[in-house]
């Protein structure tokens, strides 16, 4: 069965909405989506604070942990493990 937002409707469901929160926020939707969960979070309470708590969650991380040094070994260790897949492209 296809949930509203597959089926082109412009109402989306409780689950649609909580599964893809995230990627609303990553911004990794398109517009027609976005605009669906923006829909659905007015007048669905647990999706608005699940969408607000991570909202504010992505924030605080953004900005407590854009000052943070990567350890020298750990960028080289990750550098060394992405090197073979980007060649294969």
């Amino acid at each position: 069965m296809k949930s509203n937002v597959e089926n082109g409707s412009s109402a989306i469901s409780h689950k649609k909405c909580m599964d893809i929160l995230n990627q609303v926020l990553d911004d990794e939707v398109d517009d027609v989506i976005r605009e669906q969960v923006y829909e659905h979070i007015k007048i669905c309470m647990p999706c608005y604070q699940r969408y607000n708590l991570d909202k504010a969650i992505k924030k605080m991380l953004k900005t407590r942990c854009s000052n943070l040094q990567v350890p020298k070994d750990l960028e080289q260790s990750i550098r060394i493990q992405i090197q073979p897949s980007q060649h294969n492209q």
